[in-house]
């Protein structure tokens, strides 16, 4: 099974906003008063992190969604150029 770099890309994507997310609302716990409460064996794997690890952590994953998304349109630009010189 072939799977295409932008496939990886993608899923890397979703699961850089996943982890954006879960990071803001250990953040600001006020915002997640609706939200349900993560089960024991989460609280007993995620130890307390500080708040500027957290922040670091984000800036990291926004920097590696950043790079995944060249990665898409490096793809796009590729296969466009492709069919271009095949017309």
């Amino acid at each position: 099974m072939n799977i295409s770099a932008s496939q990886l890309a993608y899923q890397g994507i979703q699961n850089g906003f996943k982890d954006l997310a879960d990071n803001t609302a250990r953040l600001n716990p006020q915002n997640n008063q609706n939200k349900p409460l993560p089960e024991a064996t989460e609280l007993k794997q995620a130890p307390q992190q500080s708040l500027e690890s957290m922040l670091i952590d984000n800036k990291q994953t926004a920097t590696q969604i950043e790079a995944l998304a060249k990665v898409i349109k490096t793809e796009d630009q590729l296969i466009g150029k492709l069919l271009e010189d095949w017309a």
